[in-house]
């Protein structure tokens, strides 16, 4: 279908950025559009995510090489306003167009436990060192611009693709289809992350639970934040924490994804089904716990049932140098059971 004006793609990449060109983990981020920096320019869409990864995105519909040799020079341009920036002056610029705190913006989003300092301390470093993951958005890929990209990708140290942003029409129904070139070159230039690796066919979602776990033991219920998304198809959930999975894994029973923090939702609630009762047992539980949670918040429940989940004999115990998660990582329940001592195992046993 094409675009009728550059104006109309640019809005169209702000606003699909986080479901489509975001680092593809399943990390949290912030996305701010418009970001200004110092010399007055104006980035098209600025990204960070929970390991502190900036993602820098500019937009050019396919007119002529001349724009696209514009945009090229207009990331790195960017990129270089940003390299050595303190992390004080991305903070404000980037609050500046969120029209709210960068660190409490993330916070909102993050999974796991989230400690604001140690981001400050990634985001710093990533500013620090230059590591930016540069993005070019188009509506059509050129031989020329693949060319080029994989040139600067060979030849130098920053990293930098392409995503091709497609609208296509079929029958009634309108799409945006992205593809992507040069990220898997691109990705590998990056800091190493702490996201996990894919794993196919995932039904098991571990989580980050120092005080989660004991939670869990009391209310027989997952407390996190609201809208956080999980993959589709999940039966169990289990938790991590000292380098330690623990060795239980209920069954996810029901999954409510924003819940007020009222008693006026208690007291209705209270009301309602048996799933209703039970959650409304767990926000009373919760606010009487020592997370910090009170009244007025939305948090995410998720119902659990370990007599219909499963447990292992053992723990399983991780020895990498790096936390096996620090937010969710996804696993396989047929992995599990066969009682794997070590992540290691785990993971050779493709869970």
């Amino acid at each position: 279908m094409g675009y009728a004006t550059e104006a109309e793609f640019q809005s169209i990449v702000q606003g699909t950025f986080e479901r489509t060109l975001t680092a593809q983990t399943e990390r949290a981020v912030v996305v701010a559009r418009e970001m200004s920096t110092p010399e007055g320019g104006r980035i098209d869409v600025a990204a960070v995510d929970q390991d502190g990864l900036i993602t820098l995105c500019e937009c050019k519909l396919d007119r002529n090489a001349g724009s696209r040799r514009e945009v090229l020079g207009q990331v790195l341009e960017y990129a270089g306003s940003l390299n050595g920036m303190q992390f004080s002056d991305f903070r404000r610029l980037m609050s500046d167009r969120l029209k709210t705190d960068l660190i409490d913006a993330m916070r909102e989003r993050a999974t796991g436990d989230f400690d604001a300092a140690i981001w400050e301390e990634k985001v710093a470093q990533t500013l620090n060192g230059g590591h930016f993951r540069l993005v070019i958005a188009v509506d059509q890929l050129t031989d020329v611009l693949k060319q080029t990209v994989l040139y600067l990708n060979d030849r130098a140290a920053f990293s930098l693709l392409v995503a091709e942003m497609r609208r296509v029409r079929h029958n009634d129904i309108e799409m945006l289809v992205p593809s992507l070139f040069g990220d898997e070159t691109a990705e590998r230039k990056l800091p190493r992350r702490s996201a996990s690796p894919t794993v196919r066919d995932a039904d098991t979602v571990v989580v980050a639970a120092t005080l989660a776990h004991p939670e869990f033991k009391r209310l027989s219920a997952y407390i996190c934040q609201p809208k956080r998304s999980f993959r589709d198809g999940l039966r169990y959930l289990g938790f991590y924490t000292e380098r330690t999975i623990f060795p239980e894994f209920p069954a996810i029973v029901e999954r409510r994804p924003d819940v007020p923090i009222t008693e006026e939702n208690i007291a209705a609630l209270q009301d309602g089904s048996d799933l209703d009762k039970r959650v409304a047992k767990v926000i009373s539980g919760g606010l009487e716990g020592s997370a910090g949670r009170s009244l007025g918040e939305r948090q995410q429940i998720i119902l659990l049932d370990l007599e219909a989940g499963f447990s292992l004999q053992h723990p399983i115990h991780h020895d990498g140098p790096h936390a096996w998660t620090q937010g969710q990582r996804y696993t396989k329940s047929a992995a599990l059971r066969r009682e794997p001592a070590t992540t290691d195992a785990l993971s050779a046993d493709e869970g």
